[in-house]
């Protein structure tokens, strides 16, 4: 029996671990369909950006897998016409990533979305400066 609670973890590990693996590779089938039609695949993206967030919310997954996963989120919320999605994905880079290399990325399109999807140009002019400041190269 003591032996029984020793290999527990070991074994519920190797489970959550293909989980991901089988969540990665739902993922990847569903952003080959979209890619194919991306214009007609609403309801496909939509369960696209549950898997995403549903990788994402377990922080024992590779960080920048997860960060690629955001980007890949705001751009697919975006293409649906949801900007405040997109908004907060990007946000999340921000805040739980901030020395990301792709955290750059994440501050522009944050700042593009405020312009050009929610027209806030007031708020969008104050986080291009942000970018600019930060990101001066």
């Amino acid at each position: 029996m003591r032996y029984f609670f020793m290999l527990l973890p070991l074994f519920l590990a190797s489970c959550s671990s293909d989980n991901q693996v089988d969540l990665k590779a739902e993922i990847t089938a569903l952003e080959t369909e979209i890619g194919a039609n991306p214009g007609s695949s609403k309801d496909k993206i939509a369960v696209l950006l549950a898997k995403y967030e549903e990788y994402v919310s377990n922080p024992q997954n590779d960080k920048d897998q997860s960060v690629s996963y955001l980007l890949r989120a705001g751009e697919m919320a975006s293409l649906i016409n949801q900007p405040d999605k997109s908004l907060s994905c990007y946000e999340k880079i921000l805040t739980d990533h901030p020395d990301h290399a792709k955290a750059s990325t994440a501050l522009f399109m944050k700042a593009y979305t405020l312009d050009d999807k929610l027209k806030k140009y007031d708020e969008a002019k104050v986080v291009y400066e942000q970018f600019l400041e930060k990101y001066p190269d």
